[in-house]
């Protein structure tokens, strides 16, 4: 159980915080929202920035010119909407990814008719032929549910003449193709964030009342952090550093809700005026889990100043989570070497939640659920994490 003669005590931040202090949540919106804004006013803003200055140097510059010459430049080259039949489409084996069956038959068995179906293909001049450069599994898609009657609307007999939706590249230029797939399948487009990604599914849920699980888990997932005062931000977000705020939104698809809820409250409880550092996260849910399987139980007395000692030992160390894991960062590679004679490739994800529960002891903690698996771990070769650490970090624990 926790002791009353622990080394050090939680001292909480005088500042209270309050929901001024906060991100601002974009994902508390309510059904009929609709975000908006018009190309209009979005040209506007650019005019009005440095960014058009920007572009015009890049455009007068040599180089760009250089670049740019024997490209098509003119407004109606451009890929033309066409619809072809499915005979005359074949798949540019040389530039496409290999057909995955399995792929094929989810797009199959999920078909939603309203989904975007446009099929990018490339037509050599003079010829009815159309090289298929992306959206093979679409192509194939709509034959297979065409050739099984599964379009109340189309003859089974008459599948192949089932005209796709296509934007056609006019080119006798092959190796263009290998250009027009790397361009569409990514080095034109810019990623998907994690934070966009759950920002969809969350609105999927909320806005749209959608039953799909990946939404609905989502969602749920975001009212247990609204709960705690966790706010989602975008990584480029000015309130980032804000309290509360959640920046590494993609450790959250690997989050149970319970976890979120154990995360939670340990932050709003002890650091409810920093952002929610990432050392935070999966060392906490790794926590939990180790916790339960050793029979804890989180609504006792001697669970909860088990976590005020925890939190102690983080403020008195390093003085918060994200400084607590740089500490760790140092130290691991330094163990590492003392043990070995090597620098190692990296820290593994467990030195931290390790260092934790070894500092935790060593300051004079027994809480008889703490996982022997955590406090035995990096002590070879009669060497430790803690000895890698400052003359001044060891004294604390005299």
């Amino acid at each position: 159980m926790a002791t009353s003669n622990f080394k050090f005590a939680w001292v909480p931040n005088s500042k209270k915080v309050t929901k001024k202090d906060l991100p601002e949540n974009e994902l508390d919106k309510k059904p009929g929202y609709i975000e908006q804004n018009s190309v209009t006013n979005l040209i506007q803003n650019f005019k009005d920035s440095d960014l058009l200055k920007a572009l015009k140097k890049i455009l007068e510059s040599d180089e760009y010119k250089k670049d740019r010459k024997g490209k098509p430049q003119k407004y109606n080259q451009m890929p033309k909407l066409m619809r072809i039949k499915i005979r005359n489409l074949f798949t540019a084996l040389a530039v496409q990814r290999r057909i995955d069956w399995d792929h094929l038959i989810r797009i199959v068995t999920t078909w939603d008719s309203r989904r975007p179906m446009t099929v990018n293909v490339i037509r050599i001049p003079g010829t009815d032929t159309y090289y298929i450069t992306d959206g093979q599994h679409t192509v194939l898609a709509i034959a297979v549910r065409a050739m099984l009657g599964l379009f109340p609307d189309v003859d089974p007999q008459d599948f192949l003449d089932v005209e796709v939706n296509c934007q056609v590249v006019e080119t006798s230029d092959l190796s263009f193709a290998r250009e027009h797939f790397l361009g569409i399948n990514g080095e034109d487009k810019l990623p998907i964030l994690p934070f966009d990604t759950h920002k969809i599914h969350v609105f999927g849920s909320r806005l749209d009342n959608s039953s799909q699980e990946k939404y609905v888990m989502a969602e749920r997932k975001q009212a247990e952090l609204e709960k705690h005062d966790l706010i989602p931000v975008h990584p480029d977000s000015s309130d980032r550093f804000k309290p509360g705020a959640v920046i590494d939104v993609n450790l959250l698809k690997k989050l149970e809700v319970e976890d979120i809820k154990f995360i939670g409250e340990n932050h709003k409880k002890y650091w409810p005026q920093e952002p929610l550092d990432a050392m935070e996260v999966l060392p906490f849910q790794d926590l939990r889990k180790k916790l339960l399987k050793e029979g804890a139980d989180f609504s006792t007395q001697e669970f909860k100043d088990f976590m005020r000692d925890l939190n102690a030992v983080i403020k008195e160390v390093a003085g918060g989570y994200a400084e607590f894991k740089n500490l760790t960062q140092k130290a691991y590679p330094d163990y590492y070497e003392k043990a070995f004679g090597e620098r190692p490739s990296g820290c593994p994800r467990d030195a931290s939640l390790v260092l934790l529960m070894q500092l935790y002891q060593k300051a004079g903690g027994t809480y008889q659920y703490v996982p022997t698996s955590l406090t035995s771990r990096y002590c070879e070769q009669g060497k430790t994490m803690f000895q890698c650490l400052s003359k001044e970090k060891r004294e604390l624990f005299k």
